[in-house]
């Protein structure tokens, strides 16, 4: 019986070290085993006065991809990649079916959900028989949230301005609960919130399993269940360390960072892999300002558990980027010399 027991204790005891290593992971540059390197792509034939000044690309399954534009009149734009047609939706307003900013935007099976930020609201769009873009509903954010998205049509998770690094929510709007743990890596001492501080934007897999989370300001990328546990916290390429350095100005507080890192700027998912877009850029006290090099030309992609598969590196800097797993296409959104969307082939590479 005490050997049974004593077995019993160190199969628990080995089961919690798995669980923690699996946890806590990390990587350098040198850990992928394929590199692939893109120098030319197609440029898709659609207006490029349309597309205004976007600033994110999403795929959406029925063949669209989907920008956020928050600068024009209208903040949405819905384009169809085989006829390069443009739908330009989302007055910017306060009014019922508006919004300010566009926070984030996520797809659940054929339905667009769009965050609007400073109206802490979500937007549902869904799909009409005429191949249209419709809104059909809104709800509030019960919290303050710098993004959200919907994991299903009926639960959502953001990053909140709060004690949770996930928060989840319901139709309503209404806080569900949180993800449990701070990670050590993105933990801070100061009353600042790590979802502040170091800017995180938040994706999710496809089937709605797994909320993924990347910093743009030091090179951690998460992942956590739709029930909020954690399952990786992943460090690198670069290892940055960067400390917070309050600072008043009169009533107002800010919390730079030092040095200032440029890490991951976006981050998205297949049901099979995470895929994240890189700089890797750190700042010292008289660096030169970063101009160009202020956008990501590479990205690396992982499995859902973290395990590194592959880099790919671009001659170009693009601004956002999109994958269709499905037909086996990548798209990036460039900036230089003019707006356009550029598509390239990436048959072989994702399952």
């Amino acid at each position: 019986m005490k050997f049974l027991i004593r077995c019993s204790i160190l199969v628990l005891i080995l089961n919690s070290c798995q669980s923690e290593n699996k946890e806590k992971l990390s990587f350098t540059s040198e850990s992928f085993d394929t590199t692939i390197k893109f120098n030319e792509g197609i440029v898709l034939d659609i207006n490029g006065s349309a597309l205004g000044r976007p600033n994110n690309l999403v795929y959406h399954p029925k063949d669209y991809l989907i920008c956020s534009d928050n600068i024009s009149k209208q903040l949405l734009k819905v384009i169809n990649v085989k006829t390069g047609g443009v739908q330009e939706l989302i007055n910017k307003g306060r009014g019922p079916k508006e919004c300010i900013h566009i926070g984030s935007i996520s797809i659940v099976n054929d339905d667009i959900w769009i965050y609007g930020r400073s109206l802490s609201k979500m937007l549902h769009l869904k799909l009409d028989s005429l191949g249209i873009f419709r809104i059909v509903d809104e709800f509030k954010i019960s919290k303050q949230t710098s993004s959200c998205i919907a994991l299903t049509n009926k639960l959502f998770a953001g990053t909140s301005f709060s004690e949770h690094r996930v928060s989840y929510y319901n139709r309503k709007g209404e806080f569900l609960y949180g993800t449990l743990d701070m990670p050590k890596e993105v933990s801070l001492k100061e009353e600042q919130l790590p979802n502040v501080v170091f800017q995180t934007s938040i994706t999710k897999t496809p089937n709605g399993k797994n909320v993924v989370l990347a910093n743009q300001f030091i090179d951690v990328l998460e992942c956590y269940s739709n029930s909020g546990d954690t399952t990786f916290v992943l460090s690198g390429p670069d290892g940055f360390k960067t400390s917070l350095k309050p600072r008043s100005n009169g009533g107002a507080r800010s919390f730079p960072l030092y040095p200032q890192c440029f890490a991951y700027i976006q981050v998205a998912a297949t049901d099979n892999e995470i895929w994240g877009s890189y700089i890797g850029i750190m700042l010292q006290k008289g660096s030169a300002p970063l101009g160009k090099n202020g956008f990501p030309n590479r990205i690396f992609c992982f499995t859902t558990e973290g395990e590194p598969k592959r880099k790919i590196k671009f001659d170009d800097r693009f601004i956002s980027f999109a994958v269709d797993s499905k037909n086996a296409k990548l798209f990036c959104l460039m900036h230089e010399p003019d707006i356009r969307i550029v598509q390239y082939n990436i048959n072989g590479l994702i399952n």
